[in-house]
């Protein structure tokens, strides 16, 4: 955390001093440029008079100064390149002037302003660089055969031993400013991180401290009387004034601590940890931490300052820790046997797929042995083949993603019979990242499928006749009325009650009854085709679908089928029959151009119309005149 915070403040004091050295040359370059517009232009009529070639590059060199000025105005972003761009146009300028104006003998100072510009602008190194770049042009102009420059070869040693002596006075000046730069920016960075540092410890919870032991004067932040609980006025403002607070089976250790450090043997920060005793009369788990920010000659601390922090749950934790390693330890077999008695199928393979454990209760579910697993290349190779492709699959979707991996598999049992394992896969990763390999856990789910089926045949079916009850019904119901209207067709919901029922049962017994609405099921179930619906709603009523029917004629013939089958006498002992009818009620769909719920109910109240018709007989709903 101090690492980062460090770097942002030095980042943000870099962009800023960088900011600020930018627009110093913007405006260095601006002034330079207008000034030197404004006299290259004024001299350029002065010079034109002696040398028409001199008044020309001043001139020119005038019409560049406006042009890098105006440049520069729209592109303060391009500074270095027109910081390079005038300093080789000075040189330029100032090397024509040393060559071409004999006449002007102060023509050689205008170096001097030029190895200053370039110090300025490019730093020193490139300013060194054109120190020397400067001086090989003097000299080497001067010892040019033939060309006078006017100055003696004194006069030219001179400067250039000027020259130097001004880059060095530069460089000093330099290295003395970036130095007092330096430890000021420090101090603000200093200054910053040890405020930022406070708010921090403050806001976090944590105590400050700062003793002054000379004048032994404890200071504290506010965190540290609300940690214990009392008022600031009931601790004191003196270092002894903490003495009382601490446990005394700590007391002593502490202070022998606290002493050694004061005297300078204590290393650059002191630690300690111990128990303050608060305002209930309990006791707080601290670390106090420091740091000597004021020593004498002879190393001897006079001011410390830091934290108290509030440690009382890690301790909480660290003890809780050392208990369970404990425990751990002492209940590793006892582990390894929960794990191999687990009614789970528990084992963890590496990225190869090489077994790295697996529990007992996989082993003997299985009938393949632990050594058998150990031994294998790839844990599937044990496997039957028929799902040794599946789990491999598995694998790989585990490793491709984050959370655990479900799956079921079909495995043979030493039992004989096939069993429904629920897979959960879950990878595991190291700590740098990378795959370490992963864990499985088979649970064997095929007595809750069983249930699970079992529960759902419950749920839609009748449970004396064994036909679909009034859900599954209307479910069929609806599906019948999407396929009628997709193939365009026809179908008949009838709804059908059994005359004569009520007199078994109160004669013979529920028992009776129960065998009498069995046998019409198995009956009605008889008559109808594969694709038709019987379903009991209840009592002595069922519901027959006739779906895919092509005319009318095909309800009314096996509507005449079903009355026929149900009124054959039906022995309910050796020995003893008894016969009953039905009434029919029929609701044809898309005559009957309605919902499910009313084809229901349009089924029923022509069943109604049937029993009033004489019973034994069916009648078709029109919706006109029912």
């Amino acid at each position: 955390m101090i690492k980062s915070l460090l770097t942002r403040l030095a980042s943000d004091q870099a962009f800023a001093e960088h900011e600020l050295h930018l627009k110093f040359k913007v405006d260095f370059l601006n002034s330079v440029f207008l000034l030197a517009t404004v006299v290259a232009f004024g001299m350029g009529f002065y010079r034109w008079q002696h040398s028409h070639l001199m008044g020309a590059v001043d001139f020119g060199f005038s019409a560049i100064g406006i042009g890098a000025l105006t440049y520069l105005r729209w592109h303060r972003e391009k500074v270095e390149l027109i910081s390079t761009l005038a300093i080789v146009l000075a040189f330029v300028l100032f090397f024509t002037i040393y060559m071409l104006a004999p006449y002007n003998t102060m023509r050689l100072a205008l170096f001097f302003l030029l190895s200053a510009a370039a110090f300025y602008l490019k730093g020193r190194r490139t300013g060194l660089y054109w120190l020397g770049f400067i001086l090989f042009a003097i000299v080497a102009a001067h010892l040019v055969p033939g060309l006078e420059t006017g100055y003696s070869h004194i006069d030219i040693v001179t400067t250039c031993l000027y020259l130097i002596a001004l880059f060095f006075i530069f460089w000093n000046y330099e290295t003395v400013r970036v130095a007092q730069y330096k430890r000021e920016q420090e101090h603000e960075l200093q200054s910053r991180i040890d405020e930022r540092w406070r708010l921090g410890l403050e806001s976090a919870g944590d105590a400050t401290w700062d003793w002054d032991i000379g004048n032994d004067r404890f200071h504290f932040s506010p965190n540290f009387t609300r940690m214990l609980g009392y008022d600031k006025t009931e601790i004191g403002d003196r270092g002894r004034d903490i003495e009382p607070l601490l446990h005394p089976a700590e007391r002593e250790r502490i202070f022998t601590q606290l002493k050694a450090y004061l005297k300078g043997d204590g290393g650059e920060q002191f630690s300690a940890e111990g128990r303050l005793r608060c305002k209930d009369g309990s006791y707080l788990w601290v670390l106090c931490r420091g740091r000597a920010i004021a020593r004498d000659a002879n190393g001897r601390v006079l001011r410390m300052a830091g934290t108290h922090v509030d440690i009382s749950e890690n301790k909480r934790i660290q003890e809780e820790i050392l208990c369970s390693r404990q425990a751990l330890a002492d209940g590793h077999s006892l582990f390894q046997t929960i794990l191999d008695n687990a009614p789970l199928g528990i084992w963890m393979v590496d990225t190869q797929g090489k077994i790295q454990f697996v529990n007992q209760s996989f082993c003997k579910a299985t009938g393949i042995s632990e050594a058998r697993f150990v031994a294998a290349e790839h844990y599937s190779d044990v496997l039957p083949p028929s799902i040794a492709a599946n789990c491999m699959q598995s694998d790989r979707e585990c490793y491709g993603q984050e959370t655990p991996h479900l799956s079921m598999e079909w495995l043979p049992f030493v039992d004989g019979g096939e069993h429904l394992l629920e897979i959960t896969k879950v990878r595991l990763v190291n700590q740098d990242g990378s795959l370490r390999g992963l864990i499985g856990l088979a649970a064997d789910i095929t007595e809750r499928q069983a249930h699970e089926q079992q529960l759902e045949h419950i749920a839609h079916y009748d449970a004396l006749t064994g036909v679909p009850n009034r859900v599954l019904l209307m479910d069929r119901l609806l599906q019948a009325l999407a396929r009628t209207r997709r193939d365009k067709g026809l179908m008949a919901v009838c709804y059908l009650d059994l005359d004569g029922f009520k007199p078994i049962n109160d004669s013979f017994g529920h028992a009776t009854g129960d065998q009498v609405l069995i046998e019409v099921a198995r009956r009605l179930r008889g008559v109808i085709r594969e694709e038709d619906t019987v379903a009991r709603l209840g009592g002595d009523e069922f519901v027959v679908l006739l779906v895919g029917l092509a005319a009318a004629e095909e309800y009314a013939s096996g509507l005449n089928r079903l009355l026929a089958e149900i009124s054959q006498p039906i022995e309910v002992a050796p020995g003893r029959s008894v016969s009953i009818g039905a009434s029919i009620g029929v609701a044809l769909y898309p005559e009957d151009n309605a919902d499910a719920d009313v084809l229901l109910r349009h089924a029923d109240q022509a069943m109604y119309l049937a029993k009033q018709a004489g019973k034994g007989r069916y009648h078709v709903f029109e919706t006109a005149k029912d």
